[in-house]
């Protein structure tokens, strides 16, 4: 009787262990991989945002010499882009800063409906040697946003 109550203590041990084991590999493969998107001293948190996400942009160890500005081009169509914002920098006052920015629904920017912002989107480092910084915008609201993106214009 208690080989019999050891035996089955044994193997709901193993069969909890091995549920573990399972929600756990489960889990890891919803994670979504973030890595940096990095030229130069010039780097965003991302290779790819879902509509409404703040894209998180850090500068460090700008060299004295670089000065010109970061240039958001945003796609007009699959060869052409255009103009969204544009942040300057000068490495001989600052050598580091942070900026957030937010491409948005906004008549002024004419960015008038969600086709304006999806695509692939390009930071220009004017002024430097760093290559361009890519980065693309889906069609897709993350599960945390409540807006509906319609038209503004």
């Amino acid at each position: 009787m208690n080989k019999v109550i050891i035996a089955i203590i044994i193997a709901v041990i193993i069969a909890v262990i091995i549920t573990i084991g399972f929600v756990i590999a489960n889990s890891n493969q919803n994670e979504v991989k973030e890595e940096w998107n990095v030229s130069g001293p010039f780097k965003i948190d991302k290779k790819q945002y879902n509509l409404g996400e703040k894209i998180f942009m850090n500068v460090e160890g700008i060299k004295t010499g670089d000065v010109g500005s970061a240039v958001m081009l945003r796609p007009i169509n699959d060869t052409h882009h255009e103009q969204y914002l544009e942040i300057k920098f000068n490495g001989t006052n600052k050598k580091e800063f942070n900026y957030y920015f937010e491409p948005k629904l906004n008549a002024f920017f004419g960015t008038c409906s969600v086709n304006d912002l999806i695509g692939s989107w390009k930071i220009e480092l004017k002024g430097t040697k760093y290559p361009n910084i890519n980065f693309k915008i889906v069609n897709k609201i993350s599960d945390w946003d409540s807006r509906t993106f319609e038209p503004v214009c």
